[in-house]
């Protein structure tokens, strides 16, 4: 098997001819070259490993021909050799693009060693690159579902990828399509997940950008987070601000595309505030990032209100409680959730001005 491929340029033959046989029973390819050009046409050709240059070559200098090397392929890894070899030399040679410094005349074994380190870092490097780019992927899925903030957690490992998670506080809301039945009837499946997808794709952007996480899909709607796994103060407004993008998006949307639709586009947005669970469930096999608590449940049901109270925005009184300083509210009362025995306090989220 052979270890690397390596070429040799000196402008005296002999000086490397028998270096390159040595090599060669080392398992090495061994190229030979005595001019800058040959060099630079054998690398652009064969595309080796290892270069060994000399410094100096029938006029031109090696340090040259180290920059035209690491300009042909980024690939080859130039090694600077000299029978007179002075710091200012050495400092030359690496500022060039050298990555390691030999001495005339060739030892082979030594050179040997030197060129199995070169190429125990060039796999190094090829494993890390690999290894980025798997991140790279990793992050654009992640993407996707969640912001820029919960991403970093998870790949970080700040969030922990085994079973179990944490008791926090955070703010959530329920986000729902009216009428998505009557939407598909005048759509072809295709169309209609065109349509979905589309719109989720700016839904979600307004959500990344005040720092909430996608946590599930329902079809037609999504349960969306604010301070999971990460609680901020500003969760509760953040949750809010949002609502209201949301809100001004979909104005937007009817002004101009609901003709699409056949009709308005509506929607139903439940926010509550509280304590939940937050992190992995299910088995060794397949976890799941998942939201548990009260606050989940309250958020779902106050959606399923603003059905019934023919309005668009709703939220619960911890919810109200951390914003009513910050955004302009209605009170609409007491209610008795379905579910539930005791009532909720229940605010709407009047238009901007």
């Amino acid at each position: 098997m052979i270890q690397a491929k390596v070429i040799l340029v000196d402008g005296n033959p002999e000086q490397i001819t028998d270096a390159g046989r040595l090599l060669e029973l080392l398992r090495y390819e061994v190229l030979l070259a005595h001019t800058a050009e040959n060099a630079v046409s054998l690398v652009r050709s064969s595309q080796p490993d290892v270069c060994v240059i000399d410094v100096s070559l029938n006029g031109n200098s090696g340090i040259d021909l180290i920059r035209d090397i690491k300009r042909v392929s980024i690939e080859t890894t130039p090694v600077l050799m000299a029978s007179d070899l002075t710091e200012t030399l050495a400092v030359e040679g690496l500022s060039a693009g050298a990555e390691d410094i030999v001495a005339k005349p060739l030892r082979v074994n030594e050179l040997g060693i030197r060129i199995q380190n070169i190429m125990k870092l060039k796999n190094a490097r090829g494993e890390l690159r690999h290894a980025l780019d798997r991140m790279a992927r990793e992050r654009t899925i992640l993407s996707k579902y969640f912001s820029e903030d919960f991403v970093e957690q998870v790949l970080s490992e700040r969030i922990s990828p085994e079973l179990g998670g944490a008791r926090l506080p955070a703010s959530m809301f329920f986000f729902d399509i009216r009428n998505s039945t009557s939407i598909a009837e005048r759509m072809s499946p295709d169309a209609l997940a065109k349509f979905l997808s589309q719109t989720f794709t700016d839904i979600m952007d307004l959500v990344f950008a005040n720092h909430g996480s996608v946590n599930k899909f329902t079809g037609d709607g999504m349960l969306v987070t604010f301070g999971c796994p990460v609680p901020s103060q500003e969760d509760a407004i953040r949750s809010v601000k949002t609502a209201l993008a949301i809100r001004s998006w979909i104005d937007t949307y009817n002004e101009f595309l609901k003709s699409e639709l056949g009709e308005p586009l509506g929607f139903g947005i439940g926010i509550a505030t509280g304590h939940v669970f937050a992190g992995n469930i299910g088995s060794f096999r397949r976890m799941e990032y998942s939201i548990l608590g009260d606050a989940v449940n309250s958020a779902s049901r106050i959606q399923d209100l603003t059905k019934k109270l023919k309005t668009d925005i709703l939220m619960d009184g911890p919810t109200h409680a951390l914003v009513k300083d910050t955004f302009k509210t209605t009170k609409i009362g007491k209610i008795v959730l379905r579910g539930r025995h005791e009532p909720t306090e229940i605010y709407g989220l009047a238009p901007e001005e």
